[in-house]
């Protein structure tokens, strides 16, 4: 794993107050808001995050993952045994204004994970309601198949890709297009910035449609193939998608 590490983009916070982005698409859904002061911040994951970064991710995937995944994400912003560089960005509010967010329309395309209730023992003032976490990777280290697949303009135009490993926003905060803005932040601010990443790709088990018709159809990822038991979960086998999305000139090769 080649990890990515641009102190610029990954320490740099973005603050938004629903009243000036109220109509803007691109940061936030067009709903009505009750409350048009509320602020929601972008940034790093930060060491005070451990408990809630845990509890959300259990909360949100069946995939099982051990401390030490939690610890080197949260402490070191690291991948667990490779030692590479993550890429991670979370959406906050201050936990006194949890309260005030919620909107009365929720919509299930707008993300695919399950909701989280706070831990009264975690010692954050904010309370995280949505992330992603990822990584860049160097397209020599995926097999020739999936190489042919991901980077098929390899290795004339580019050597790397952006993996997002995970993806999860609460439920009742769905409404506010926060996985949207997430990826989005990918696309401009690591992809953008340097044309050898020629590809953006992830997993998502097949039974998940909620997550398929946010990637397809709000997101346009191309559906790259099936890959027959790629999880497995309580000693049960599940067959996942390969979606990909391509950036600087480069193509699907299935299209």
């Amino acid at each position: 794993y080649n990890g990515y590490n641009n102190p610029q983009a990954q320490h740099e916070e973005m603050t938004y107050s629903w009243n000036n982005h109220r109509n803007n698409n691109h940061c936030f859904s067009n709903r009505p808001h009750p409350n048009t002061t509320t602020v929601i911040s972008f940034r790093r994951i930060q060491p005070k995050d451990r408990t809630q970064i845990q509890a959300l991710h259990e909360e949100w995937f069946p995939v099982e993952y051990q401390d030490e995944f939690y610890d080197d994400l949260c402490w070191h912003q690291k991948m667990c045994h490779s030692g590479h560089d993550l890429y991670t960005m979370v959406a906050t509010i201050p936990k006194k204004m949890n309260n005030n967010l919620h909107g009365d329309n929720k919509n299930d395309d707008d993300d695919h994970d399950d909701d989280h209730d706070n831990d009264n023992n975690d010692p954050s003032d904010e309370q995280i309601i949505a992330c992603l976490v990822g990584c860049v990777l160097s397209a020599h280290k995926l097999n020739a198949s999936s190489r042919e697949l991901l980077v098929p303009s390899y290795p004339h135009r580019h050597s790397k890709l952006f993996y997002i490993m995970t993806l999860g926003t609460v439920t009742e905060y769905r409404h506010l297009g926060l996985a949207s803005q997430l990826v989005q932040q990918v696309a401009d601010r690591v992809i953008g910035r340097d044309v050898e990443l020629g590809t953006l790709y992830l997993h998502v088990i097949t039974l998940n449609e909620a997550a398929i018709r946010f990637y397809e159809n709000k997101l346009g990822f191309w559906r790259v193939q099936e890959i027959q038991d790629y999880y497995t979960i309580d000693g049960e086998h599940y067959n996942c998608y390969l979606y990909a999305k391509y950036f600087h000139g480069q193509s699907c090769v299935n299209k």
